[in-house]
């Protein structure tokens, strides 16, 4: 059995934010792409985020663990892509699909 610190930590298939449930739709070694709803369910946007992996680090005598993360709010339009309307969907997925595996 593999020791539970030496397991990366993978990007989350559900995540919320204010007003907002997102849930993976599809992924790729390099990109994932979630829908957005509403608390309502309402279909909203998809997003794209480029996965990124982190080696395991010291901050401040906290570790950061080992994984894949997710593009923050500072980083969007350089890891991380809303699509909405008309085709939303096809053109979040031909970006997601585009996307290659990345190291930070």
């Amino acid at each position: 059995m593999i020791a539970p610190s030496t397991v990366p930590k993978t990007i989350p298939t559900a995540f919320r934010r204010p007003a907002y449930l997102f849930t993976l739709v599809e992924r790729t070694a390099g990109g994932a792409l979630y829908a957005q709803r509403t608390e309502s369910g309402r279909l909203v946007a998809f997003e794209v985020h480029r996965i990124r992996c982190r080696e395991e680090r010291r901050i401040g005598g906290h570790v950061i663990e080992a994984g894949e993360y997710l593009a923050r709010s500072e980083e969007w339009g350089r890891h991380g892509w809303t699509y909405s309307g008309t085709g939303a969907f096809e053109r979040a997925k031909a970006k997601m699909t585009a996307l290659g595996p990345q190291t930070a």
